[in-house]
């Protein structure tokens, strides 16, 4: 098995996940992240160009292949 996904590259994830579902995107911002048994769990928060408010979004991503398995705008993780 190869090297696993660290935090320092969740954000870079993130960012290019959110870019292919959405295109302008700005002021992304990590608010939670944690590896557990099934991979990082984060939570995001989020403007597209133009929104006056921030959005938020959850997302699953495998620890071995940096692979986004998981996205729902709206929710978060809890503890």
């Amino acid at each position: 098995m190869g090297e696993k996904i660290h935090f320092e590259e969740i954000r870079g994830i993130v960012e290019e996940g959110l870019k292919i579902m959405y295109g302008d995107i700005e002021d992304i911002d990590v608010t939670f992240c944690v590896e557990d048994k099934e991979g990082w769990r984060v939570n995001t928060s989020f403007k597209k160009r133009g929104d006056f408010h921030s959005r938020s979004a959850l997302f699953r991503i495998d620890a071995a292949t940096g692979e986004i398995k998981e996205f729902k705008e709206g929710l978060i993780w809890t503890a």
